[in-house]
């Protein structure tokens, strides 16, 4: 190179050296920043979005044969259900939604993964027939449904500590103080089945009206508080982002599970973007078929195309 020279060379020999095919698809060499945190509008009325997850298969299974979970999070009061399932078919997952609903009431938005249980055309139905509008992340961001992803978190910990291990078939609690624990989930489980008796409830109107007016009251600071909390999470989280935007018909790299090991990621492609959906959300054209990707897991593919021809100056030393 030192006996070369062009106008413009070191650009030519950056930009060469970026459209290395092999170079952007290595996991390592092809981080990019993430995209700023978009947050989902603050609901204050209990029960009106929801989210969803399944966790499993859990081993051992319990007594009665459960090996699934199916987990729901309110998003206004925070308001946890965990349902234990044999199978998790969109029949028995339906099923299991449904019951939730003549409890607690019926939601007017539920968000989940992509899982073939919430996007089959049976619970397509039911949530038609309910009147609920469905949401769905995009593959391979968990963030988007971070809400009970958390509570899944919490509550693998719970029965990581208090179920019995398969190596030891007893409790690590149990092992470590010699006795077994009265914790949250033992208290659910007496609930459910009754063995603590109901508190005596006072059926007043007075008592009613009080009790309103003190939900109403809570959520209001809930309300506040959340939104605080979600101002104070986008400040922190943004200080290392960039905003990245993509326009239909551009190269892209796609960050997906490698063929061999679904837990390891490789950049792959390239494909075509067909359009942005929302702030960071984009289709993508993949094998003949469009997915929708959130731009984390997106970056620009260049094509070594043909060089522009320059002239040069020969330099003999």
């Amino acid at each position: 190179m030192s006996n070369f020279f062009w106008p413009g060379m070191y650009e030519d020999v950056a930009r060469y050296c970026r459209s290395c095919d092999i170079c952007q698809k290595t996991v390592s060499k092809g981080t990019v920043q993430k995209a700023p945190m978009e947050n989902i509008p603050v609901v204050d009325v209990p029960f009106k979005r929801v989210a969803v997850d399944l966790i499993g298969p859990i081993e051992p299974a319990s007594e009665a044969g459960h090996r699934y979970i199916l987990t729901l999070v309110d998003y206004a009061t925070r308001y946890p259900e965990a349902i234990p399932l044999r199978r998790i078919d969109t029949e028995t997952v339906a099923e299991a939604l449904v019951d939730i609903y003549s409890r607690l009431g019926v939601p007017e938005e539920i968000l989940s993964d992509q899982g073939t249980q919430f996007i089959s055309d049976c619970m397509k139905e039911v949530c038609r027939l309910l009147g609920v509008a469905q949401s769905t992340t995009t593959p391979y961001h968990s963030m988007c449904n971070g809400l009970v992803e958390k509570f899944n978190g919490t509550l693998k910990k719970m029965l990581k500590r208090e179920v019995p291990q398969d190596s030891t078939h007893f409790a690590p609690f149990e092992l470590m103080y010699g006795r077994t624990v009265r914790g949250p989930i033992h208290i659910l489980r007496e609930l459910w089945t009754q063995d603590i008796g109901k508190p005596e409830v006072k059926s007043s109107y007075q008592y009613v009206l009080d009790l309103r007016e003190r939900l109403n009251d809570t959520l209001k600071l809930a309300k506040e508080q959340l939104e605080s909390s979600q101002a104070r999470q986008k400040k922190y989280f943004d200080k290392k982002t960039k905003s990245r935007c993509f326009s239909p018909g551009d190269k892209v790299l796609v960050l997906l599970p490698t063929d061999a090991n679904k837990l390891l990621v490789q950049w792959k492609g390239p494909f075509d973007i067909i359009n942005s959906v929302g702030l960071n959300d984009y289709k993508v054209k993949i094998n003949g078929k469009e997915k929708t990707l959130h731009a984390n897991l997106l970056k620009k593919y260049l094509s070594q195309q043909q060089q522009q021809q320059h002239y040069f100056i020969i330099i003999f030393l």
